[in-house]
């Protein structure tokens, strides 16, 4: 007999990882709720729009830096962008949506995942705890 080493075989802890369908889901969820979200933003800056709800710094289109405008393979998109009205509300509602929907999406994920994820392996390694009887 060794003094350092356990002739006991111990069974390999199987580390478990969770079910494919969830990274798909994963996917899913990282590609499709941007879209959601400005289809949902847009929608609801036109509601805004009607009913008279924007501060009108909301409605100006953007002002860039100078500095912006002598970087030259930006020129393109900030000439572009200075057509846009309503442009720091679109921003605005398309970025709360997404934090909306995402965080909406984080609680449904994560309460279906704690259902149906395996029990933790340490659990089931481990004995249970020993527990001494007070005495006097």
């Amino acid at each position: 007999m060794s003094k350092y080493r356990s002739y006991q075989q111990q069974k390999p802890v199987r580390r478990r990882e969770p079910h494919p369908i969830w990274r798909g889901i994963g996917c899913l969820i990282l590609l499709l709720m941007p879209l959601l979200a400005w289809g949902l933003g847009e929608l609801m800056l036109q509601i805004a729009i009607r009913q008279g709800w924007l501060p009108w710094e909301w409605t100006l289109p953007p002002q860039w830096p100078r500095w912006m405008w002598k970087l030259g393979f930006l020129v393109p998109f900030l000439s572009y962008t200075q057509t846009w009205s309503y442009f720091l509300g679109r921003v605005i509602f398309i970025l709360g949506t997404l934090l909306l929907l995402w965080g909406g999406t984080l609680l449904i994920y994560t309460f279906i995942y704690s259902r149906l994820a395996p029990p933790d392996p340490i659990r089931e390694i481990l004995p249970p705890p020993k527990v001494k009887r007070y005495r006097r």
